[in-house]
């Protein structure tokens, strides 16, 4: 697990070495245990790694005879069952080398057997050829960006690429579009012009042809009928390899606990006692804390357990860096709490396993049973006769409206887009200064992933979206960013990619069904884990990392909110219209509208736009 930077330059010029090393270091953080560079005509490559697996043999970069150099973020972690198929010597017991060796025999088909996360860049001295590949469900995050004078550079983080000069740092105008509505902007953008994310299951090759993009994993999902006992067995299976292989480590792993059936089953198919656990809870959230079912089920697998609870003032105090170390504005008012587990785990542990990707395959949120009784609500017409009434009602759930105008639109896109929206497209259009008109449509990255898929059910396309989509862009990405800010490994089995292909082989029906006692989300799961958990893990209602931000806006954090939105000049005010945020910030204070997603996400945009070079 590291990070990377890989510069193609045509014409075979030099990469200034003084750039390399400053495009490396910069993602210090990410590799506190080694650096190294190397250049050759047309090419320079960077590392700075943390070590995890082959402490002393896997520094990089990584070299094969005199035709291949790489540098790679990441982990393979079947290389030990690979490593016997591919052709020696081996210089190393790394993944790393696996990898390459695996890239050396079959190109981009050679990684099919492998099983992990990974940014990778392969430098082929013969072909004079740069390929850079991200792993086929987008755990860990590529950039690259075409410069200024020619060529083409890629990192594993933002901030690597806005070292370079020839990079245009402008504002993309159709990134903040879509940042106002999804919360985080969809691969391929980002906010700067210049800069791109890689598209997860894809490679680009860079050469003096120019640059082109290739995908290697394109599995999309094909029904196939399975008893539920079947289906059970096989999950069960999958899962249990998932994990064993995510304990392939040089150093102990540990685990982010909450006290939810996902993170349970994972503790327990770990299979050992004494695995460091940590949890955070929330200030003022006693309705919601999950610290004593945390802790309950730690006791249950003789896990240590490491616990920490935070408020408002850990928030505000903590506010700028978590818009530095994000890189992106990402409205995930809970997920900063990840900065304090990281923070709180890499006290103990290098590696730590969590439960995150399960609901998006699986139908975990409320929002898929919405997606299921759409065209019946549709039919009986509740949508129409309620929606406008809890408009105009004061106090009612932001959360609740949201998913009563989804229900009452008829295009999926569009009902994607109603449910998944901060700010509909009505309130963009008052929030947007003229200067900043969008050119493309924001549908596009729901309606590219729809129009891959046309033969799913509604619930299968959203599912299918959402695991390539919003769990990539939000939840991974902030997973990724704020855990190797401190120099911590996070792993998520429930992505293993084998996995994933077999929960969306399913029938919706063995995701989520309706019985007579009404919804059974993540249905083959949980029934697959009532044959090892007990029945008290498996009940609890889903929490999440909820938090009571809507208070803490309108109390603690009131200063915060006056002091960078309202009263002071804000950098974001060149783009938005401060007397519409003005208003909205009103309504909150007034109790007239929950609007702490929109506030919080005006706040992250801030901070971005105050420390944007």
């Amino acid at each position: 697990m590291c990070g990377f930077v890989a510069v193609f330059l045509p014409g075979r010029a030099e990469v200034e070495p003084g750039l390399l090393d400053r495009m490396t270091d910069a993602m210090a953080h990410r590799g506190p245990d080694g650096r190294g560079t190397h250049r050759a005509p047309g090419v320079g490559l960077g590392h700075r790694r943390l070590a995890i697996i082959d402490l002393e043999g896997g520094h990089q970069p990584l070299f094969s005879g005199d035709r291949w150099a790489t540098v790679f973020n990441g982990e393979v972690y079947n290389y030990q069952r690979i490593k016997p198929n591919l052709p020696g010597p081996w210089q190393t017991n790394s993944d790393t080398e696996v990898l390459l060796r695996a890239y050396e025999t079959g190109g981009l088909s050679g990684l099919q057997p492998l099983v992990g996360m990974w940014g990778v860049a392969i430098w082929d001295a013969q072909k004079h050829e740069l390929v850079v590949i991200r792993d086929r469900l987008g755990v860990k995050p590529v950039y690259y960006a075409e410069l200024a004078g020619g060529g083409v550079a890629f990192a594993s983080e933002l901030r690597a690429l806005l070292e370079h000069p020839g990079v245009d740092r402008r504002l993309d105008p159709d990134g903040l579009a879509q940042l106002l509505t999804y919360r985080y902007v969809p691969a391929p953008r980002t906010l700067y012009r210049g800069i791109k994310k890689l598209l997860p299951g894809h490679a680009a090759f860079a050469s003096q042809a120019g640059l082109r993009f290739e995908r290697y994993w394109d599995v999309r999902p094909a029904p196939t009928p399975r008893t539920d006992a079947e289906a059970e067995l096989a999950f069960l299976e999958a899962f249990d390899d998932a994990i064993r292989l995510r304990m392939v480590s040089d150093v102990p792993v540990g685990i982010f606990l909450s006290g939810g059936m996902d993170s349970a089953a994972v503790l327990q198919g770990m299979g050992k006692s004494g695995v460091h656990a940590f949890t955070i809870g929330f200030a003022d959230n006693a309705r919601d804390d999950e610290l004593a079912y945390a802790q309950e089920t730690a006791q249950l697998y003789g896990a240590v357990h490491h616990s920490l609870t935070i408020g408002p003032a850990d928030y505000a105090a903590y506010f700028d860096r978590y818009a530095a170390q994000l890189e992106e504005p990402v409205l995930n008012d809970s997920a900063m709490a990840t900065h304090f587990l990281s923070e709180l785990a890499r006290r103990h542990v290098k590696v730590v396993l969590s439960g995150q990707g399960a609901d998006e395959p699986l139908a975990g949120y409320d929002r898929y049973r919405g997606e299921l009784l759409s065209t019946a609500f549709r039919r009986l017409r509740v949508p129409g006769l309620l929606t406008p009434m809890l408009e105009r009602t004061p106090g009612v759930p932001e959360k609740l409206k949201r998913g009563f105008r989804s229900l009452g639109t008829a295009d999926p896109i569009d009902r994607a887009l109603r449910i998944y929206a901060v700010f509909q497209e009505e309130e963009k259009a008052q929030l947007l200064r003229p200067n900043l008109e969008p050119k493309d449509d924001v549908r596009a990255p729901v309606a590219r992933l729809h129009q891959e898929v046309p033969h799913l059910s509604p619930l299968g396309r959203m599912l299918y979206t959402d695991t390539r989509l919003w769990l990539v862009d939000d939840l991974l990405l902030v997973a990724d960013k704020l855990s190797m800010a401190h120099g911590l490994e996070l792993r998520v089995p429930f992505l293993d990619h084998r996995l994933v292909e077999l929960v969306e082989s399913m029938s919706d029906d063995q995701k989520l069904r309706i019985t007579r006692r009404g919804f059974v989300s993540k249905r083959v799961h949980r029934a697959a884990m009532a044959r090892r958990l007990p029945a008290q893990v498996l009940t609890r209602k889903k929490r999440g990392f909820n938090n009571p931000m809507d208070t803490w806006l309108r109390r603690e954090l009131q200063p915060l909110v006056a002091s960078r939105l309202t009263d002071g000049d804000s950098p974001i005010h060149e783009w938005l219209d401060r007397g519409a945020i003005r208003a909205l910030v009103d309504a909150h204070q007034s109790g007239r509208r929950d609007a702490r997603r929109q506030l919080f996400l005006l706040l992250t945009l801030d901070s971005w736009a105050r420390q944007r070079p």
